[in-house]
């Protein structure tokens, strides 16, 4: 039914090769040199659930499978095939393919999308849960668990990390969810603006921006999940060949935040696993993530909030 070079992309590396689709299989061929076969996979067609356009490098021009076994792969093509290969998919009509996304027009906008598909209404009567919700959101953005550049956005909700006792009642224990990140403190309004209001490229290639990084990236993910593998590598890698020094490390809940109120050039969101994935806070395999320069602290486990 279909064939055709493409690149697998994971969150630790790209593969050539060659997607395959027959009456009955989904395959892909590795064809690295060397290392030929090494990530081939063969997949029961009526185990596809769901496919969903992605970018990669900022380019619209991959796809993202879904499958009954909670597989999931993202796939690079072309640009100029990516279109078909979608709309010959959605040509097979299998009965798998009951996701809320399925049906809706490839040419429809994130913003359409989200309003056909009733999410909103159905996370306000509680027929989904916030996390199911987000996560829905950020699918319909794009974003994927297999491309650390778009990796899936979750919110900063709490503000107070040092209480014994929260009050959910009181509404001053929460962020400010009506302004980004970056502006949690009132005092970098004024910063914020002033950074973009006095930007000026002499080339006029570059526009003015409020802010000179962004509130999710690779290195971001890396910072959250520096105590599991295969993040703690990537990390390395990222770092030649090291860990970042301690004080920079993610190594407490207060720290973090008060690194937020204190710059305004601090804006890094979070990520799903702060929800559903505690292990990630804890230094099961010992790494020697250094000391923090003033208390002399070695760093271990991720320091919780009382």
């Amino acid at each position: 039914i279909i064939g055709t070079p493409c690149s697998l992309i994971t969150s630790t590396f790209v593969t050539e090769g060659k997607l395959e689709i027959t009456n009955r299989y989904i395959y892909f061929f590795d064809s690295t040199p060397q290392k030929a076969c090494q990530n081939d996979f063969k997949y029961p067609l009526s185990w596809l659930q769901d496919v969903q356009l992605r970018r990669y490098n900022l380019r619209p021009s991959a796809l993202e499978f879904f499958l009954l076994n909670q597989t999931n792969f993202l796939v690079n093509f072309d640009k100029k095939l990516r279109r078909q290969i979608y709309q010959k998919i959605m040509s097979l009509k299998l009965p798998g393919m009951k996701s809320v996304f399925s049906n809706l027009s490839m040419s429809m906008t994130p913003q359409g999308i989200l309003k056909e598909s009733k999410l909103t209404e159905k996370w306000v009567t509680r027929e989904i849960s916030n996390f199911d919700y987000l996560m829905m959101l950020n699918a319909i953005a794009g974003r994927t668990f297999n491309d650390l550049n778009q990796y899936p956005i979750f919110p900063w909700i709490l503000k107070d990390y040092t209480s014994d006792v929260l009050n959910i009642n009181d509404p001053n224990i929460f962020r400010d969810f009506s302004k980004p990140i970056g502006i949690q403190n009132p005092k970098h309004i004024e910063d914020v603006r002033l950074k973009y209001e006095s930007f000026d490229d002499p080339t006029g290639l570059m526009k003015k921006f409020h802010y000179g990084t962004h509130y999710s990236n690779a290195a971001s993910v890396m910072h959250y999940l520096i105590r599991m593998e295969p993040f703690t590598t990537l990390h390395i890698q990222l770092q030649s060949g090291k860990f970042d020094i301690a004080d920079r490390q993610f190594h407490s809940f207060q720290s973090a935040w008060l690194n937020i109120m204190d710059s305004p050039n601090e804006v890094k969101e979070l990520i799903p696993e702060f929800f559903y994935l505690s292990e990630f806070l804890v230094n099961s395999n010992k790494f020697d993530l250094g000391k923090l320069q003033i208390s002399n602290q070695i760093l271990n486990d991720v320091q919780l909030p009382p």
